[in-house]
């Protein structure tokens, strides 16, 4: 069930809101979920036709092929063909506006509360965006993805990130984190050698000032390695100015396998059709499936191999299906959504 969750910044007094009617993205939501899809375990949402971004605050056990440390961006290549939301710079976003996150199981609508001049910053709405998920107008376009709680990056620093000729990975062996428009050292115990301490605000990099964890990654990213790069920052009083040199390297340029059906809603199935794993949050997971169950049947159509699986969802136009599982002999249905 879609959960829907709506919050505004404006009072209504009980005259008026009675009257007053929110914001209708449900024709948004249907048309976008087909560019929500899933790399193994992760939500990723398609951007170019072979090309999807997630985010993930830890690091995915499957390839990539770039990665922004700083936000957390991973970017991963699809063999088989996407469907694209299309893009709309945050910069023509108003504040008040109504936006709404859109994740593969719910929907939060909201009005836009946190511009920025730089594209590289995070934005903000007033409603849960959970990671991974679309943010974006009624005119159905993305503005950015959702990274967490009420957090979003614009679709411009996506753009910006892609737009590297060769993308690459890079960090200092120093973490950061973001506090309101302060970056500041979060763990400096990997390759600072002390200079950089916990709690430490990064005044600027290469004389350029830092106010986002964007910033910083725009200048790291497209550098070279062993790059050197001058950094002020903050302890107290104190300014502490140091060389760095960041580990920069080539992302793992891997392809994704072409994923099936049920892999692409987090449901993997061996060669006998038994589910072999489940993803968390999945469908499967949903409606009680348990690893060992098999598949028998799809809408009274007996399956015997992943090849008659795809080939009835490739040929079948019906928006969902009855679907057959057999566990310890005993066989219940489970409905499923295409």
């Amino acid at each position: 069930m879609m959960k829907i969750l709506v919050s505004v910044l404006v009072l209504f007094s009980a005259v008026f809101s009675a009257d007053f009617v929110y914001p209708d993205f449900s024709q948004c939501y249907e048309k976008n979920k087909k560019s929500i899809v899933r790399f193994g375990d992760i939500n990723a949402v398609a951007i170019r036709k072979d090309i999807a971004v997630a985010y993930c605050p830890t690091k995915p056990s499957i390839p990539y092929i770039a990665h922004d440390p700083f936000l957390n961006l991973y970017f991963f290549k699809s063999e088989a063909e996407l469907t694209p939301v299309k893009p709309k710079s945050v910069t023509l976003l108003k504040l008040g506006e109504w936006i709404a996150s859109m994740s593969a199981d719910s929907l939060h609508v909201a009005s836009f509360s946190k511009t920025t001049a730089n594209v590289n910053d995070f934005y903000n709405f007033d409603a849960k965006a959970p990671a991974s998920s679309i943010v974006g107008g009624l005119c159905c376009e993305m503005y950015g993805l959702g990274v967490e709680n009420n957090r979003f990056v614009s679709s411009d620093y996506i753009d910006k990130i892609l737009s590297i000729k060769e993308p690459y990975s890079a960090n200092f062996g120093v973490k950061f984190s973001q506090n309101g428009n302060n970056v500041l050292v979060s763990d400096s115990a990997l390759g600072s050698k002390g200079v950089l301490k916990v709690g430490d605000k990064i005044i600027s990099i290469n004389g350029k000032k830092i106010e986002s964890l964007g910033d910083v990654s725009e200048i790291v990213l497209p550098s070279k390695n062993d790059a050197k790069f001058a950094i002020e920052a903050l302890r107290r009083d104190k300014v502490i100015k140091t060389d760095l040199s960041a580990n920069v390297y080539k992302s793992v340029k891997v392809s994704q396998k072409k994923r099936t059906f049920f892999e692409d809603r987090g449901l993997y199935l061996d060669a006998s059709l038994k589910i072999s794993k489940i993803a968390n949050g999945s469908f499967g997971q949903k409606a009680g499936l348990k690893i060992g169950d098999k598949l028998l049947s799809i809408n009274q159509l007996a399956m015997k191999s992943s090849k008659d699986v795809e080939s009835y969802f490739a040929k079948s136009k019906t928006k969902e299906a009855n679907l057959l599982f057999d566990r310890d002999d005993f066989q219940f249905f489970v409905k499923i959504e295409k």
